[in-house]
């Protein structure tokens, strides 16, 4: 991704054991023609193409594809996946990331 605003390493182990590291890439948010906004995601691992989110402006498409990200990594881990700081055995700290704020 070209135009990457924002990425994070992660690596992820399966429930087969498998390990790789995903790189979780959010992309500039782009105006498109028909006026809509988007923002492009990729995860390394988790899927192989940019995916454009799309919103009625670039702060909605930034925060899709950021909640679009966060449900992959949670789906991962409903699956029985681990999520690992790359270089340790600690657990990724997913809700740091993603956390919802108490309003």
């Amino acid at each position: 991704m070209e135009d990457a605003i924002a990425e994070t390493e992660i690596q992820c182990v399966s429930l087969s054991g498998h390990s790789f590291t995903s790189i979780l890439r959010v992309g500039r948010p782009r105006l498109h023609d028909r006026g809509m906004w988007s923002c492009s995601l990729s995860m390394d691992g988790l899927f192989h193409e940019d995916r454009p989110l799309f919103g009625d402006d670039s702060l909605q498409a930034l925060c899709l594809a950021m909640d679009f990200a966060r449900s992959q990594l949670q789906d991962f881990v409903s699956r029985g996946g681990q999520l690992v700081i790359p270089g340790t055995r600690d657990a990724f700290p997913l809700n740091a990331y993603f956390a919802s704020p108490n309003i």
